[in-house]
Formats: C-alpha cells, structure tokens, sequence
C-alpha cells in the first residue's frame, strides 16, 4: 500500500502551471511542506516536495497559502532525470490525494492576506537596503 498522511505548513505559495494537450487541460500545482519530527530531541522538519493534479491543482491555487498548515492524503512517487550537466538526478514526490486545512479560517486568512500585501512590502523596502550607499 503507498498512502503517506502527513501534517505540515506551506514553505512557500504553491506553484501553478497548466499543460495543455490536444484534448485535453491539466494543471498542476507544486508546493514544499515542511513537517517536524516528533521522534528527535532538536527541532528539525522534513521538506516534502508536494505535486498536485485538477481540482486537487485548483484548490491548491486559489486556497493555500505559504505558512498554513495542512493535511495531505498523497501517494509516493519516485523518478529520475538527466540534469543539463548529463548527471542523473533522482526526485521523490508527494502526489496530493487530498489536501484539508489544519488550523482555523481566521487564521489561514492571515497568510491569504499577507501573502496578496508581500508585493507592496517588498517594493517599499528595497529602497531601505542597508547595503546601499547614496551617491555623494
């Protein structure tokens, strides 16, 4: 049987592309989860590579956002692929099953809204770059 059920928050906002076949339209969302290990004494996560196909795609876009917690339902699969370096690369992915929210509304409304404000901030404060020296 390959079911993996895990809990986790987003790393980052899910991904999106859509393929398009001569009959057919899939999207595809790609998103990280981080998930703690209970079982070590530090604090330390696993970060699964999650993929999701359709409506599972679809809602994935429009709801999930990074730092929400979630429960997947998925399926593991593994595959490989040259690299432009001719190098094999092997990959391991979480094919989304299922994907519910851990923690309440009020709270996955934080990281929607601070997530659509982001674009705002960042462009605000690159001018306050403490690198950067005005020219004299």
């Amino acid at each position: 049987m390959n079911v993996f059920i895990g809990m986790g928050r987003l790393v980052n906002d899910p991904k999106v592309t859509v393929k398009e076949n001569a009959d057919e339209t899939t999207t595809i969302a790609r998103y990280r989860l981080a998930i703690d290990r209970v079982a070590s004494n530090n604090e330390s996560a696993d970060f699964l590579s999650v993929v999701a196909f359709g409506k599972n795609a679809e809602f994935a876009e429009k709801y999930l956002r990074k730092g929400m917690k979630i429960v997947i339902r998925s399926h593991v699969t593994t595959g490989a692929f040259k690299n432009r370096f001719g190098e094999t690369v092997y990959t391991t992915d979480f094919v989304a099953d299922s994907q519910e929210f851990a923690e309440s509304k009020a709270v996955n409304e934080s990281f929607k809204d601070s997530s659509e404000n982001k674009s705002s901030e960042i462009s605000e404060n690159i001018e306050k770059l403490p690198f950067e020296q005005e020219d004299e």
